[in-house]
């Protein structure tokens, strides 16, 4: 199986993706170790010359960013946020100046105020048709859209993205919610990756493909799959008292490959909500009168 891109940048099939899905879900092999695996599917996607890093700061890109830093790539992060009159940073902002500061590495941020974030969403919403566009799939996607404009003004071909990430380590409040045994959450992960065909890839391709630009995605590398489908799901969720801890597993490795635990375990945070982007959005719908975001998103399609 290949990533999320054929050789000619184009998605496969959603029949397709569940094909070869399938195929890996029968495969197991002890030999693979996830971080040899997700180490190698990093530095295997490094074409020539510096590359860019959707970087909001958290755990995966932060991650992806670290290893690239290790081995010598020359990289540029890039960082989207929302700020209004009065408003505080954007938190992936205030947490990706931590990060590049701690890996010693460059980054450009993305600022937009009510105005920029507008046009950005109705380019998104269009770019994505009316049968794709909500408003998650435009909050997420018009991050990603603002990051490769970035990259392709800056003129760097190929970005790094952690998509994929959050179904192979159960990071959604729905693991959590499925965690009822070790078997259910393995079962969820397995549905959450045939379901983001319909609900992750096609809106990044799209995305990709308007940009020109390559969209690295490491978390869904065959083998990078297999490593962490054969991880124990009882290891992907922690629960105490005090807290819950999604995705423990991938902080754990983190960890042991050489990421400060204060960067490994960085709240989850989604990038429509880290960049403010949705709080932008419920902004816009009540400026432009609109009862919800839904219809603010529709009204690009009138």
């Amino acid at each position: 199986m290949q990533e999320l891109f054929e050789e000619q940048e184009t998605l496969v099939s959603e029949e397709e993706w569940n094909r070869r899905l399938a195929a890996l879900r029968e495969k197991r092999d002890e030999s693979i170790e996830f971080s040899q695996a997700f180490t190698h599917a990093v530095l295997e996607r490094c074409p020539e010359g510096r590359v860019g890093v959707l970087f909001s700061g958290g755990l995966d890109s932060t991650l992806i960013a670290f290893l690239l830093r290790r081995h010598g790539t020359p990289l540029l992060g890039i960082t989207v946020g929302f700020q209004d009159e009065g408003t505080k940073e954007p938190e992936d902002i205030l947490e990706a100046k931590k990060a590049a500061k701690l890996l010693g590495c460059k980054y450009r941020t993305v600022l937009l105020d009510k105005e920029g974030a507008h046009k950005l969403f109705a380019r998104t919403a269009k770019m994505l048709g009316p049968a794709l566009a909500n408003p998650v799939t435009v909050g997420v996607g018009a991050v990603e859209l603002a990051g490769l404009l970035k990259a392709r003004q800056l003129r760097l071909k190929t970005c790094f993205s952690g998509l994929g990430s959050e179904e192979l380590f159960a990071g959604y409040d729905r693991h959590e919610k499925a965690n009822s045994s070790p078997e259910a959450l393995h079962e969820e992960c397995w549905r959450g990756l045939g379901a983001m065909h319909a609900r992750d890839l096609m809106r990044t391709e799209a995305i990709a493909r308007e940009t020109s630009r390559t969209v690295a995605t490491p978390f869904l590398d065959p083998r990078v799959i297999v490593a962490a489908m054969q991880i124990p799901a009882g290891g992907k969720i922690l629960t105490t008292p005090e807290e819950t801890i999604k995705k423990y597993a991938l902080r754990i490795i983190a960890e042991e490959l050489g990421l400060p635990h204060d960067f490994a375990f960085r709240p989850k945070r989604a990038a429509q909500y880290g960049s403010r982007l949705d709080a932008a959005m419920e902004k816009l719908a009540r400026i432009h009168g609109f009862s919800s975001k839904t219809e603010y998103v529709k009204s690009f399609f009138r």
